[in-house]
């Protein structure tokens, strides 16, 4: 979309792309939301952010890499 908005002429066209491309980094913008939102719910009830800083690096990374239930 951004490479046709871009290469079109039309303004007609400009704006329905443009409009489409808003609303797509809108969506984007609350999945990232509602992903952190989820993270910090996560981490919260699993662990305590006092207790991750006290664990080593390898722990931690252990802790990260198992990812979201």
């Amino acid at each position: 979309m951004a490479r046709r908005y871009k290469e079109t002429e039309s303004m007609s066209v400009r704006e329905e792309l443009a409009k489409k491309i808003l609303v797509t980094v809108l969506v984007q913008i609350v999945v990232v939301h509602v992903f952190v939102q989820r993270l910090e719910t996560y981490i919260s009830a699993t662990i305590n952010l006092p207790q991750i800083s006290e664990k080593s690096i390898g722990e931690s990374l252990e802790f990260f890499s198992k990812g979201l239930p």
